[in-house]
């Protein structure tokens, strides 16, 4: 039977990952940690937490180069493949809806 892990164990690995600079996964799997165990917590801990700008990461884009795909990820949950015609609502919409989970 597999060990049940405490809510400030949880607490601890959240605030652990937040002071590193690794991705969710990344520090799972460093961590022997089970992802979707990692975001429950995570959520359950900390439900009001709102994604900041240092979230994010900046790209410079070539604007010479054409693209066929563009690949988006969020959250480490969530990935988006977008051709190059995507429809700029739709995804406004899927967004709006992944920032309301909690």
């Amino acid at each position: 039977m597999s060990e049940r892990k405490s809510a400030d164990f949880w607490k601890e690995q959240v605030e652990k990952w937040r002071a590193s600079d690794l991705s969710q996964s990344e520090y799972c799997r460093l961590n022997n940690l089970n992802k979707v165990s990692f975001s429950k917590w995570r959520n359950k801990l900390f439900p009001n937490q709102e994604i900041s700008k240092s979230d994010f990461i900046s790209i410079q884009v070539d604007k010479t180069t054409q693209y066929s795909e563009i690949e988006l990820f969020f959250k480490e949950d969530f990935k988006f493949k977008l051709k190059a015609d995507f429809d700029r609502e739709l995804l406004k919409k899927l967004l709006e809806v992944i920032g309301s989970i909690e």
